[in-house]
């Protein structure tokens, strides 16, 4: 009876055994797919995207992380994320990100960092950090999503100050505008006054040409009396001469006219009949 019931127990062990190691061979052919699924993922990624373990060492670098910090996956797997590269990842934003913000949070978004790099020079990029937490074993996996935006912030900045030469431009031009229409102004101002001031001299000239035209007429007026007076002067002084020469006339006709010895002289033509 004993040996029945421990040769039962026994065949129960074994078909438990086989249960079992099924059971975890399967969880282990799901846990492989997983992940091979996740590394698919994490290598479609266009971005430069890490995986860390707890002590923030990588686990993972997809393609566009090597290829971008020109790196192997070689130089990264295994290594704390500080000495990647020459210690090129030993930033102190990052430390920021990793040791006091993600702690609190179980994620981070579009963290800014700039940096210098020995072998790609400046770059500004954004991150994006989660933590997952795995239960099975109770520690949890960094996602650490890069994204550059050298270029985009190079184009901001571009695009900035063409907008500040613009406005200056603009500026400018309206300065020259305000310029030449206060200078458009003032001529104009200038132009008025000196229509008035000739609208004024017109007024003065023609005032002066009508008292210049009235003193004329009087001054004909009085020249045309002054030359009637003087044609009647004159014909009066012909008359006049006319009747002093008949006088004239009329006396020498009639005058006699004796020498010293009283011989005549002279002897008018009409004085033999007066005789």
């Amino acid at each position: 009876m004993h040996k029945k019931t421990h040769e039962r127990i026994a065949g129960r062990l074994a078909e438990l055994r086989e249960t079992s190691d099924s059971e975890v061979k399967r969880v282990e052919e799901v846990v492989q797919e997983a992940k091979a699924y996740a590394e698919t993922l994490v290598e479609t990624v266009r971005e430069p995207l890490l995986v860390l373990d707890g002590d923030l060492r990588v686990v993972s670098a997809n393609r566009s992380f090597c290829q971008t910090f020109q790196v192997s996956p070689e130089e990264t797997k295994g290594h704390l994320i500080y000495e990647l590269g020459s210690n090129q990842w030993d930033i102190p934003r990052l430390r920021v990100l990793l040791e006091e913000m993600l702690p609190r949070d179980t994620q981070v978004q579009d963290f800014e960092v700039d940096h210098e790099f020995p072998v790609i020079g400046r770059r500004a990029m954004v991150l994006n950090a989660h933590r997952i937490f795995r239960n099975n074993n109770g520690t949890s996996l960094i996602l650490l999503a890069l994204e550059d935006i050298t270029e985009r912030q190079q184009a901001e900045e571009a695009l900035g100050e063409a907008r500040d030469a613009l406005e200056r431009q603009l500026q400018e031009r309206t300065a020259d505008l305000r310029a030449a229409s206060e200078q458009l102004q003032r001529e104009i101002t200038e132009r008025q006054q000196a229509e008035e001031a000739l609208e004024k001299t017109r007024e003065a000239l023609e005032k002066q040409l009508q008292e210049r035209t009235a003193d004329l007429r009087v001054a004909s007026e009085q020249l045309q009396r002054e030359i009637t007076e003087r044609q009647q002067a004159e014909e009066a002084l012909c008359s006049l001469e006319e009747l002093i020469e008949n006088e004239v006339q009329i006396i020498q006709d009639r005058l006699v006219a004796f020498g010293r010895d009283f011989h005549i002289t002279f002897w008018g033509n009409k004085a033999t009949q007066e005789i």
